[in-house]
């Protein structure tokens, strides 16, 4: 009886405290690319630049993939949106969180040496924000190594606000992901940097996932919390008394 008096205890305090689950907003995979799936843009420049994209039938990882090709003088991010791949954001806040993975190469003619870096893409509003720190949504991969695969969890709340040109201001803007900011658009950034004469690079991505969750906050032990676990404690305690009064009263009689 003592067993189940203190299961009903502990199923009561992990009512008080248990975590809401995780929920699965919005989901994309693609490794055959669809060039009706996907569109690209350039998102930021310094100089001259311009870029090529599109669908290849084969040589993938396996199969079909994206290619690209960058032209720049200094630096270059150009934008690869998935069409569909939109959030409608409600009042998650910070709380919003996205499972992101890519396979990426970089062709290693006519320099051997270049890195090209993947990254995740958000939209918003006409702005552009992408994740920014190396290994924590966004990678640099060297050329001639073949296709490098890569996965992060990534907090939207943490993605840069990109300026049209470095003339621009860098600003702390971040999404808006309150039930009045507008939908957002999700894709893939690559970029180059460092040129100081004219460059062309070229690579590729195939095996494109990402899933945007909500992750509620940890609750506090509020006032319902408590209540719940004062009731088990309070019942378990009433449970017990009458035993505890048999056993004095036979200790009195004998």
């Amino acid at each position: 009886m003592i067993v189940l008096r203190v299961g009903l205890v502990v199923l009561i305090s992990l009512l008080a405290f248990s975590d809401p689950a995780s929920a699965q907003l919005i989901s994309f995979s693609d490794g055959d690319f669809d060039s009706s799936d996907w569109s690209s843009e350039l998102g930021y420049t310094d100089g001259s630049a311009s870029f090529v994209s599109q669908t290849e039938v084969s040589g993938g990882n396996p199969g079909a993939y994206r290619s690209f090709e960058h032209t720049f003088d200094q630096n270059i991010l150009v934008a690869h949106y998935i069409d569909g791949l939109v959030l409608a954001p409600e009042d998650h806040s910070e709380f919003l969180r996205v499972e992101f993975s890519i396979d990426g190469f970089v062709d290693p003619a006519p320099f051997p040496f270049v890195r090209i870096c993947f990254g995740l893409v958000a939209e918003q509003g006409g702005e552009l924000y992408r994740a920014w720190s190396l290994d924590s949504g966004r990678f640099c991969h060297p050329a001639g190594v073949g296709f490098e695969t890569r996965e992060f969890t990534v907090n939207l709340s943490e993605l840069t606000y990109v300026p049209d040109t470095i003339e621009d201001n860098p600003s702390t803007q971040s999404l808006d992901l309150s039930g009045s900011g507008a939908p957002i658009q999700f894709g893939v950034s690559t970029e180059n940097s460092g040129a100081s004469a004219v460059n062309t690079r070229s690579g590729g991505f195939d095996n494109v996932e990402i899933t945007v969750f909500a992750d509620p906050p940890v609750p506090s032990v509020g006032p319902l919390g408590l209540g719940l676990l004062s009731l088990g404690l309070v019942g378990l305690g009433m449970q017990r008394t009458p035993r505890r009064r048999r056993l004095l009263d036979s200790k009195r009689g004998s």
